[in-house]
């Protein structure tokens, strides 16, 4: 089933390859996870606490939730696409919530660190495109410290 969906993402949604690689292989973690713990490791029998409990293990074993919201997309996705096809009576993955993310601190560059950044930039502009990026750094970098 697992082949028969990745072919579907490939052939007629038009999914990047390798986006259908990392389905592939999640959707296929996923079921030998449940053939360790449950002793079967068909993911169409799969309920939401089985899901649950692979969310656990993941994040045991220090997944960071960015990751397991991937893997947890893949599955998503293939119950949808199991559903409409008849292969199971209910989509799990409507009662197993995603973990949270957290947000990134913004990076910047340190007052002392501007000379250096604005020379690596003393190149020549010889087109439009150089002289933009080397007046956006410009601006960006003198004006917000000043």
């Amino acid at each position: 089933m697992i082949d028969t969906f990745t072919s579907y993402l490939a052939k007629v949604k038009k999914y990047s390859e390798h986006t259908v690689i990392s389905y592939a292989n999640d959707l296929n973690q996923f079921s030998h996870y449940l053939l360790e713990v449950y002793g079967n490791g068909d993911i169409l029998l799969a309920g939401h606490l089985m899901v649950r409990s692979w969310v656990v293990s993941l994040s045991k074993n220090e997944i960071t939730p960015r990751s397991v919201n991937r893997k947890l997309s893949a599955l998503n996705s293939f119950y949808k696409y199991a559903l409409k096809h008849g292969h199971v009576q209910k989509n799990p993955m409507k009662k197993v919530a995603a973990p949270k993310v957290g947000k990134r601190l913004p990076s910047y560059v340190m007052e002392d660190e501007i000379p250096v950044v604005m020379a690596a930039t003393d190149m020549q502009a010889d087109n439009y495109t150089q002289w933009r990026d080397k007046t956006i750094l410009f601006f960006t970098l003198y004006y917000r410290h000043a």
